[in-house]
């Protein structure tokens, strides 16, 4: 558990450094995505494991309006006529950024 908090510096650099990552794309499960995307999901991930208990990832304030903004957002995509560029667009535009 230490190691990896020992390397959560290391691994934002390497975000910081990897920005031009998003022109390398290709798709997972049929959702496209990019290597810089990815690279903010393993940071995520390893910050909510090594930080459990101590971490809020959401301020309680807007805890409710994040959750209803993502249900109407997750609800909108299920509707959508085109899955594939709607889950790709909450993906990007809802997801990405709250996290």
């Amino acid at each position: 558990m230490r190691r990896l908090t020992n390397i959560l510096p290391w691994l934002a650099v390497l975000i910081v450094a990897a920005a031009p990552a998003y022109l390398l794309r290709f798709s997972v499960f049929g959702v496209p995505t990019t290597i810089l995307e990815i690279l903010i999901y393993l940071f995520v991930a390893v910050v909510v494991f090594t930080q459990r208990g101590r971490f809020r990832p959401i301020p309680r304030s807007v805890t409710w309006p994040v959750i209803l903004f993502l249900a109407a957002a997750v609800v909108s995509t299920t509707i959508s006529p085109d899955q594939r560029a709607a889950l790709g667009i909450l993906k990007a535009w809802i997801v990405d950024p709250i996290l």
